[in-house]
């Protein structure tokens, strides 16, 4: 036996060890609150965005009308699709930030929608806005461009009007 207490050191050191890398690796948190990021059923980010590749769609959705949105020749639609039935987004790009103002207004105006008055504009830079006619609604936001830092997002979320 006088063997096995030279060994207890080394067996305490390296338990040791194995306890601290475990516990790096662990789903819990500090908080001993499961940590979603390291739970066995979640991936890593990095394997998540490579198995969710989003494609965009750069064409204006066929479900919605054409009334519902003057569609400018001169722009290309940055991404576009139809979220629930009467219920579309549409999202341009703009070089310049400055530019996503007159743009929303060119497209408000053109298609025939009306403001609400109120232009809201969050602690990260993003302004939104309201717009109406008869049969649609708009929700306007303009967003910095994650992908070039002078330009700005304009996203459109248009909405049917419920029938009565």
């Amino acid at each position: 036996m006088t063997g096995s207490k030279k060994s207890r050191p080394k067996l305490l050191a390296i338990a040791s060890i194995l306890t601290l890398a475990l516990s790096a690796c662990s789903s819990v948190n500090g908080d001993n609150k499961p940590d979603p990021a390291k739970s066995a059923e979640s991936n890593s980010w990095q394997d998540t965005e490579k198995d969710q590749t989003y494609q965009r769609n750069q064409k204006r959705p066929h479900s919605l009308p054409a009334a519902a949105l003057y569609a400018p020749a001169d722009k290309e639609i940055y991404d576009a699709g139809e979220r629930t039935a009467g219920s579309w987004f549409i999202v341009y790009a703009v070089p310049q930030a400055d530019q996503a103002d007159a743009l929303r207004e060119k497209l408000m105006s053109a298609s025939g929608y009306v403001s609400d008055g109120e232009t809201s504009t969050d602690a990260h830079g993003f302004v939104s806005a309201h717009y109406s006619k008869p049969g649609f609604t708009v929700l306007t936001v303009t967003a910095p461009d994650p992908q070039n830092a002078a330009g700005a997002l304009l996203s459109l979320e248009i909405a049917a009007a419920a029938q009565e």
